[in-house]
């Protein structure tokens, strides 16, 4: 696993995204369970078998795009608000959602969900920075000068870190986007976030 926890781990040190971030952990057995109280965040247990882009794709037909909005947007759902945002509303960290549906076909949405490392924009990769004091940074690199690095964090701020108090850098070749959703999103889950997506057009 070339993310290996450490861009993720980085989130635990946010006490907005901290229980989110352990929660992926959790499903991809990065740690162990939390205690109930830990797991009141999210009501999701894993599913049996992890949900195919076949499977999902099928359900697209019948998707609720309302349910969809709502597991986008709130904290028990999917959480793609913490790092997408759709008219202005969510955190533009990754990409921008608004017009999704005017660019993309349903197969690639979902797609893009269950597999994040399938096709990554350009951009988005994600960086790990280990500064000197042995901090810990992931985010998308916004800007990079001789003197400074400033990284887009998933929770929508940013951090600046001076070049000379950086220890270590490091490119992922993957998505900034966490994989792992197929395992406790099932394919109405999917179907119904892609439903919705495919909504969001230019006019």
């Amino acid at each position: 696993d070339q993310l290996s926890t450490a861009a993720v781990k980085a989130l635990r040190g946010d006490p907005k995204l901290a229980e989110v971030a352990n929660l992926w952990l959790q499903r991809t057995g990065k740690l162990p369970p939390p205690d109930v109280k830990a797991q009141a965040i999210n009501q999701r247990p894993p599913l049996e078998h992890e949900t195919t882009l076949d499977e999902a794709v099928e359900q697209v037909p019948r998707g609720n795009p309302a349910r969809g909005q709502a597991l986008f947007f709130t904290q028990g759902g999917a959480g793609c608000h913490l790092c997408h945002a759709v008219n202005g509303k969510g955190n533009a960290v990754g990409p921008d959602l608004s017009d999704v549906g005017s660019r993309s076909n349903a197969r690639f949405v979902a797609e893009s969900i269950l597999d994040p490392n399938a096709t990554i924009i350009e951009g988005f990769m994600q960086a790990v920075v280990t500064t000197k004091d042995g901090k810990e940074y992931a985010g998308i690199i916004r800007e990079d000068t001789s003197r400074l690095l400033r990284l887009a964090q998933s929770d929508g701020t940013t951090v600046v870190l001076q070049k000379t108090n950086i220890a270590k850098r490091q490119m992922l070749d993957v998505s900034a986007m966490p994989s792992g959703y197929g395992t406790f999103l099932s394919p109405a889950d999917i179907a119904d976030l892609t439903s919705w997506l495919m909504l969001q057009r230019t006019e």
